[in-house]
């Protein structure tokens, strides 16, 4: 895993709960803020039904599905996935 502090790791669970607030951290990040107007735009972004994640259906993701075995991409992120607490 790079430690670079340029670098701002999130998590995807972090995301996907909580897509505003991962917004304004990044903007923090970069000292900035969210407007008001900015936040209402994104709210009703994601509660229109047309952005929902599984608009389409939902992916069965799986490595196999994308030709990689299990524990070659587990050995591969087992930083990434400690630092996260992933594993």
């Amino acid at each position: 895993m790079i430690r670079d502090p340029r670098i701002l790791h999130l998590p995807f669970r972090e995301l996907a709960a909580d897509p505003l607030g991962v917004v304004r951290k990044v903007y923090a990040r970069l000292g900035e803020e969210v407007s008001p107007a900015f936040e209402a735009a994104m709210k009703d972004w994601l509660a229109n039904p047309e952005n929902a994640v599984d608009r389409y259906g939902r992916y069965p993701y799986s490595y196999e599905a994308f030709g990689l075995d299990r524990d070659w991409a587990e050995e591969l992120f087992a930083d990434y996935s400690r630092y996260f607490g992933l594993d």
